[in-house]
């Protein structure tokens, strides 16, 4: 498990880039042809997905599997410093009835969130469900 860690650490380093580009609005992922995922398209698109989100140099990663559970990590370029849960009980996720995607991640860094999530083009970008046309988006990649 840690070497997997420590490999996607390394492969998130390596792949991601463009940290720095300025946040897109809501109102600007919709006018450029952003579009919601529906229920039914996260039920297909979100198991056994990778999720990989980077903020300045902290890459956060994680992998849903089809039970509901998360294998989450994290590491920081700029420390190179490299975090990862030990309990094996990293988190759940799921997907409400409202098409919200839901995480609750638990261990190192703990987190709880739900989000709507719009593709564009092959990125995915999340708002809150209650979100304004000026609420910035958390741009991040899913792979399957």
């Amino acid at each position: 498990m840690l070497f997997r860690h420590l490999f996607l650490a390394a492969l998130l380093l390596t792949v991601a880039h463009g940290a720095g580009a300025q946040a897109l609005t809501l109102a600007q992922v919709k006018q450029k042809g952003g579009t919601p995922l529906t229920r039914d398209e996260l039920t297909t698109l979100l198991p056994d997905a990778e999720y990989r989100r980077q903020v300045g140099t902290v890459y956060t990663h994680w992998t849903n599997f089809p039970d509901g559970t998360l294998d989450a990590g994290r590491i920081n370029a700029g420390t190179r410093t490299v975090r990862y849960n030990r309990d094996g009980q990293d988190g759940t996720w799921r997907i409400r009835g409202d098409g919200a995607y839901c995480v609750d991640v638990r261990g190192d860094y703990p987190a709880k969130w739900c989000r709507t999530i719009y593709r564009l083009g092959n990125g995915y970008y999340a708002f809150s469900p209650k979100a304004d046309d000026d609420a910035k988006a958390w741009k991040f990649s899913l792979k399957q």
